[in-house]
């Protein structure tokens, strides 16, 4: 059973259990303003973290109808007998998002030498970062997550 699989089980599983999921490593400069910032480029990365919840019928759930109903003009959606939303590209198939509704999200920030970043490095990178909400509804790249936490237990097969 691939990753993938194992993950749309347990969002589909008994209600009120959640779902970690890890995904790879990217460059900060994707969230970093560039004009004027003198750590753009300098290599610093971060690691995101999302929890959701399981057992949501999640074709329903959206607080606009466009977050759910109609699939992005990138993609085709896809939703399965126990509700679970994916979105396959339409200019390559192979690649397959999953909708999901976050209850929590977080990002560790790395220094360019790999370590985590210190307070104080924190604090300068603050005023650079750009601002975002909270957000009620996300696609998220299948391949993007590197370990998904279900009922306690990590999996972080390749999928």
């Amino acid at each position: 059973m691939t990753l993938f699989e194992k993950i749309k089980l347990a969002l589909a599983d008994a209600k009120g259990r959640f779902v970690g999921f890890e995904f790879h490593a990217k460059p900060l400069d994707s969230k970093m303003n560039k004009k004027g910032n003198p750590f753009y480029g300098l290599g610093f990365s971060y690691v995101s973290r999302l929890t959701v919840r399981a057992g949501v019928e999640y074709a329903k759930l959206a607080t606009s109808p466009d977050d759910v109903s109609a699939a992005p003009s990138w993609a085709t959606r896809e939703v399965d007998s126990n509700g679970i939303v994916s979105y396959r590209k339409n200019s390559d198939g192979r690649k397959v998002y999953l909708g999901v509704a976050p209850t929590s999200g977080s990002k560790t920030i790395f220094a360019p030498d790999g370590s985590e970043a210190t307070a104080e490095q924190l604090a300068e990178l603050k005023p650079f970062i750009k601002k975002s909400g909270e957000p009620t509804w996300l696609t998220i790249g299948i391949d993007s997550i590197a370990k998904a936490t279900i009922n306690g237990v990590e999996h972080a097969e390749t999928i």
